[in-house]
C-alpha cells in the first residue's frame, strides 16, 4: 500500500462522512512511519482537502491521533497534545 493512501482514507472519511473501520485504523497507525517518504506537497494537498470538508475537525483530529502527519507537521501534532 502506498503511504499516501493513509491520508486519503482519512480525507475520504471526512469528506463523505463515514467511519473508517477499526482494523483499517489499526493498519494506518501501525504503518504511520511510512508516510515520511511522501512529499510535503502531497501531504499538504490532502490536508487542505480535509480542511475544506464540512467535518474538518474530525479529519484533522484523526490525522493527528493516528500520527500520520507527525513527521511532516510536528507543530500541529503538538497543538493537539
Amino acid at each position: 500500500m502506498h503511504p499516501l493512501r493513509m491520508m486519503r482514507a482519512i480525507r475520504f472519511a471526512t469528506q463523505l462522512d463515514f467511519q473508517i473501520e477499526e482494523e483499517s485504523f489499526q493498519a494506518i497507525y501501525e504503518n504511520r512511519e511510512r508516510i515520511s517518504i511522501v512529499s510535503q506537497e502531497r501531504i499538504t494537498d490532502e490536508l487542505n482537502k480535509i480542511i475544506l470538508a464540512k467535518s474538518a475537525f474530525q479529519g484533522i483530529q484523526a490525522a493527528v491521533q493516528y500520527r500520520v502527519i507527525a513527521s511532516h507537521l510536528p507543530k500541529m501534532t503538538e497543538l493537539f497534545g
